[in-house]
Parts: C-alpha cells; structure tokens; sequence
C-alpha cells in the first residue's frame, strides 16, 4: 500500500486530534504506527481498511505513551501526582452518602422524572437511547431531563 501526501495529511490532523494539539506527539505516533504497518505488511495486506487501521493504532501508541508517562513520572517535579487521584476515606463516605441521597430523592419524583433520571444518572444511557426506550423524540427526552434536573436541585439545596 502506498500512502500518498494527501492521506498523510488527513492522518497528521486526525493525530492532532487524537493527542489534543500536541504536534509533536502527533508526528511520533504518526511514524510509529507507520513504521508499525510497515512492518507488519505482510500480515496487513488482506486487511479491509488500512486507514482505519492505522488511525487505531496511532489511539493505542497515544494511550501507551500517557501510561508510560504517569509511571516513570519523577517524583521530584510532581510530587502530589499519586495523591491527586487518591480520595481520603472521608472524601468517599461521603461521596457515598450523596449517591444515596440522590437515590432517594430521585425515588420520590413522580414516575415520568425518576424514571428518565434513572436511565440517565444511574444507567448512564445516551438521550437517543432514553428516546427509543420510551418511545419519545431525543428532543423531548432532553427537554424532560433538563425540567426534571431543575425539580431535583432544589431538593438537593434544602437538605
């Protein structure tokens, strides 16, 4: 397969886009995953759409790099990294404590508000999703979302 200057281009943006504006990763996990298809060619010649192909493994050369990154990360420059992610056990009680709050008072909402609440909070369902599951357009989906968050924040204020 040979890969003209235009496709090159697309996949330089497609890269940008992949590493956020980081030009310079960009151009690394562009000539790595390349230099990864080339020469593995042989095992890629029947593949359906090498593009494609070579967009997802430039994605699994931008996460391995950011793993890579937060491992041997010196801990002189950044020494609070680990603690940056860790909850203290009282931070976690109560953001327990909160989840069943909600739960609660999603439960005491009439029927139309809990139940796309539930699918939408809890279940973490998309609004096209929510739409085919209860017969409704998307928009009306966000539509009773948006009004149903409204009624739900004032009952999160008072207690």
């Amino acid at each position: 397969m040979e890969i003209t200057e235009l496709t090159l281009k697309k996949l330089r943006v497609i890269g940008r886009g992949i590493t956020r504006g980081n030009v310079a990763l960009a151009d690394d996990i562009l000539s790595g995953s390349l230099l990864y298809f080339y020469e593995n060619l042989d095992k890629l010649k029947d593949h359906p759409n090498k593009i494609a192909y070579l967009i997802q493994k430039m994605k699994s050369l931008n996460i391995d790099h950011f793993r890579k990154d937060a491992r041997y990360r010196p801990e002189d420059t950044n020494q609070n990294y680990v603690d940056r992610y860790q909850d203290s056990i009282e931070e976690k009680i109560d953001i327990k404590q909160k989840k069943i709050k909600l739960r609660e008072f999603i439960n005491k909402m009439d029927e139309k508000c809990s139940e796309i609440l539930w699918m939408w909070i809890v279940n973490l369902y998309t609004t096209k999703v929510m739409a085919e599951m209860l017969n409704i357009n998307q928009n009306t989906a966000l539509t009773r979302i948006h009004n149903c968050r409204k009624k739900l924040f004032p009952l999160f204020e008072n207690d």
